[in-house]
């Protein structure tokens, strides 16, 4: 299995956050190929996209400020879900628009 976290910023880029945001788009991308073609091989591919979460890496900008954030959810809600969607052979874990954690399971 592979297991990845993208974000919200994947579909939906943010301003002061363009290089971040494409970084997780093309990370995105490239799970939904790897996805493809390691299907036949037994390979699982999970994204987990969740909003933003409370983790303290935004005060650890590379360079420069983070723009200002939103409170974030709490990580190990995600980290249990995160758990459960592996078990669950899901293809991706997202945040939905009123903040519940949706699974979305393979389809074959």
């Amino acid at each position: 299995m592979i297991a990845a976290f993208t974000g919200v910023v994947a579909d939906r880029p943010q301003p002061e956050m363009a290089d971040y945001s494409a970084s997780k788009a093309a990370l995105s991308a490239w799970l939904a190929a790897v996805r493809r073609e390691t299907r036949t091989l037994g390979i699982w591919v999970l994204e987990v996209r969740p909003g933003h979460l409370e983790t303290g890496f935004a005060d650890w900008a590379v360079a420069g400020t983070a723009p200002p954030m939103p409170a974030g959810g709490d990580p190990r809600h995600v980290v249990v879900a995160g758990a459960d969607a592996m078990v669950a052979d899901a293809e991706l874990l997202r945040t939905a628009p009123d903040g519940a954690l949706v699974t979305e399971r393979r389809t074959e």
